[in-house]
């Protein structure tokens, strides 16, 4: 466990009322804090879940009757924010509304101004992603968020995202589910190579494939690829600009000596299924076992190719495809 973690878990801890804490409504901070405690970044740790306890009971103290504290609409750009969505590892998340755009929507805003490289890191990718350029592929861009806007506000980028209203993500299903049957793993692969397939093609890496950027939907089997703030736009060309600092273990060797293609998001897409997994049967994982090699040089670098393998392998150890229910 980190220092600084150690050091907030001790703040927490000590704290004997809401004042040591918090000023103000305390909202933001409490948003600080819940983020880097929350108890599914810390594997269940005993004490992540008594110290995330904690936090929220002396958040409920400072808002009388535990009332969750009431957002004044602000304009941020051309959008309306309604309410605070949630606070991700660099920005603040906010729902917003516009006249000129119908469905939901999610404004991010970096928290510093240091990160804005980040946020225009994922107007570049996505803005390539749905070009005109990448029309033939267009199917695939239902498993990206559309960008809607990107500017600047009090010196800090935002950008603003089409938000899917149902899902969970994969960290949350986990949580409430436990381990999944591997027969579920199956499908939200195969929605997986397809997303990183249809990016890599056009010479982008995620750099970010983590359980809680992989929106699922039960209802009809499929998938939204979250969060392109660490994103390379052009393959060969550059390196993942920072990990986020309580998932290190989801990244493969090479993002530490500032190298990366797309044999990277196949890693860390390979770990994420294989955490999720109640039991892997034994072809998978020998399957497994090359796509979390070590060495860049000798793991996969076509999201297609695999995704025709995952089938291959799924169609020899279940049969022919079936619809297997399953409520998040």
């Amino acid at each position: 466990m980190a220092t600084n973690t150690l050091a907030i878990f001790e703040l927490i801890e000590n704290a004997r009322t809401p004042s040591d804490l918090f000023s103000g409504d305390g909202q933001a901070e409490y948003r600080r804090l819940a983020r880097l405690c929350h108890p599914d970044l810390h594997r269940g740790s005993k004490r992540a879940e008594q110290v995330f306890q904690r936090l929220s009971e002396l958040y409920a103290q400072l808002n009388t009757h535990d009332k969750k504290p009431t957002f004044t609409p602000v304009t941020i750009g051309k959008w309306v924010a309604t309410e605070a969505f949630a606070a991700g590892h660099i920005c603040d998340l906010f729902a917003v509304e516009s006249a000129k755009h119908t469905g939901r929507a999610v404004l991010k805003i970096a928290r510093q101004e240091n990160d804005n490289d980040l946020l225009e890191r994922e107007a570049a990718a996505l803005t390539k992603a749905f070009a005109p350029s990448a029309k033939r592929d267009n199917s695939f861009t239902v498993y990206l968020p559309a960008l809607l806007d990107s500017f600047e506000a009090s010196g800090r980028k935002a950008n603003v995202l089409s938000l899917d209203e149902t899902g969970m993500t994969l960290d949350k299903i986990v949580a409430k589910l436990g381990p999944l049957d591997f027969r579920h793993l199956v499908w939200m692969g195969n929605r997986l190579w397809s997303a990183l397939g249809f990016i890599h093609r056009l010479g982008i890496i995620n750099g970010a494939v983590l359980p809680e950027h992989l929106l699922y939907r039960a209802s009809d089997h499929g998938m939204v690829l979250l969060d392109w703030c660490y994103s390379v736009s052009d393959i060969g060309t550059g390196y993942i600009p920072a990990m986020v600092e309580t998932r290190e273990e989801f990244y493969p060797p090479e993002v530490r000596r500032k190298f990366c293609n797309s044999c990277t998001d196949i890693y860390m897409a390979a770990y994420c299924l294989r955490q999720a997994a109640q039991s892997i049967p034994k072809r998978f994982d020998a399957f497994f076992d090359w796509l979390l090699v070590g060495s860049p040089a000798s793991r996969p670098t076509d999201a297609w190719a695999v995704q025709d393998k995952w089938k291959e392998l799924a169609r020899e150890e279940f049969g022919p495809p079936k619809f297997l229910p399953i409520d998040f």
